[in-house]
């Protein structure tokens, strides 16, 4: 796109871009840095269940704890936020983990933690679209 033509963008046309940008931005940032929506999607359709205990209580992390469970006679621990809410030390939980990334487990409801995944991703271009298309309709009333 032409510089000068970027200039001249409505403040329509400028929000859609920025949005796109964002979005795909955050969406490759998310998605090859860490565990991602593309992950927790996978962890909803795929994932499997099983026993783990909790080893360690953190209540000072978010109320956090540690866990171990086991796959295929291979031993894994995980420490997550908020799972001390509502369990004691030795209490047996039910984690859900990737079968092919079986050190991927969450306590949680990995459909829970997708939507919070693809809220973040949805909001922040948004907010950034809608900061930009204010910018641009300030910027044309003082020229205006």
């Amino acid at each position: 796109m032409n510089p000068r033509r970027l200039g001249k963008l409505g403040p329509v046309s400028a929000a859609v871009l920025t949005w796109v940008l964002a979005f795909t931005i955050l969406a490759l940032y998310f998605n090859l840095t860490q565990h991602g929506w593309i992950a927790w999607y996978r962890l909803h359709s795929d994932g499997r269940t099983t026993a783990a205990t909790i080893t360690q209580l953190n209540p000072t992390n978010h109320n956090g704890c540690r866990y171990a469970y086991s796959v295929a006679s291979r031993s894994y621990t995980h420490s997550e936020e908020g799972c001390a809410d509502d369990h004691l030390l030795g209490d047996v939980i039910s984690v859900t983990y990737s079968p092919s990334d079986p050190a991927f487990a969450t306590v949680d409801d990995p459909l829970d933690r997708l939507r919070t995944a693809l809220i973040v991703n949805l909001l922040v271009p948004t907010a950034a679209a809608i900061g930009i298309a204010g910018i641009v309709l300030q910027s044309r009333r003082k020229r205006g």
